[in-house]
């Protein structure tokens, strides 16, 4: 089950990555245009994406954290699910 989730999480990490990537296609250009050098471009690439994959993390682990079977959040929802019954 958590392996699923992992999987589901990177790939939706990853098409986000491609996604960001292909709307930033216009602003490479115009970097480009303005005198930036390549490697000067993939360092801001690698900045960018390093940033989004740190929010991204931070936000599965507070996510994991919320929902694991010993937090009280979990404990609660569960609480009022199963009284529903």
């Amino acid at each position: 089950m958590y392996v699923l989730l992992m999987l589901i999480g990177v790939s939706a990490v990853v098409y986000q990555m491609l996604m960001h990537e292909r709307k930033r296609k216009h602003v490479r250009s115009i970097l480009t245009n303005l005198g930036a050098k390549r490697i000067q471009l993939m360092a801001f690439l690698l900045v960018e994406n390093i940033v989004i994959v740190t929010l991204a993390a931070i936000a599965g682990l507070f996510l994991f954290n919320i929902y694991r079977e010993d937090s009280m959040y979990y404990k609660l929802v569960m609480l009022k699910v199963y009284s529903l019954y």
